[in-house]
């Protein structure tokens, strides 16, 4: 099974569609914090422009409810704001779409849901996944747009070490 958590108004074939938001009509309604699944029940889990709408100590807690609910070697599939990218753009006016750089730092805001609660860094996330049980495979940026991807695959948590400093969750 696949999992396509805050799917919003779209529905991946092949996937369970969960969003907090009853109106999107997904096929399960609930928190990305707290997934309504059994521990390591699903092959992947797909993420797409969820995780800039939490804070940030509730990022690190839904990247381990993936890690939770994933199969070992499960995937993961995070698609994001490249936040230092859409910030540069925005204070250069890239191509002349101030607006779009700012819907990209700060959420879109035509609904409760709809706000970017904290930047996602890469070195961070990075930090975080690491820390919490993930290994990236593959890191990409859509140049155009200002969104990061990310592919990961669950593994043995690793020691509290990153780069010989403690990772504190």
């Amino acid at each position: 099974m696949k999992l396509n958590v805050g799917s919003g108004l779209v529905r991946e074939e092949g996937y369970v569609n969960l969003d907090l938001d009853v109106e999107m009509k997904p096929h399960v309604v609930g928190e990305a914090l707290l997934l309504p699944f059994k521990e390591g029940v699903f092959e992947q889990v797909k993420a797409l422009h969820l995780i800039e709408h939490l804070p940030y100590r509730l990022q690190v807690q839904f990247l381990k409810e993936c890690h939770r609910v994933l199969k070992d070697e499960g995937e993961l599939f995070l698609e994001f704001p490249d936040t230092e990218l859409c910030m540069e753009r925005f204070l250069n006016n890239y191509k002349g779409q101030r607006d779009w750089w700012l819907v990209c730092i700060y959420g879109g805001q035509n609904s409760k849901y709809d706000f970017h609660h904290s930047p996602v860094i890469w070195d961070t996330l990075e930090r975080d996944m690491y820390g919490i049980g993930f290994s990236i495979v593959k890191k990409q940026l859509n140049d155009y747009r200002g969104f990061a991807r990310v592919f990961a695959k669950k593994v043995e948590p690793p020691t509290d070490k990153f780069g010989g400093k403690e990772v504190v969750l």
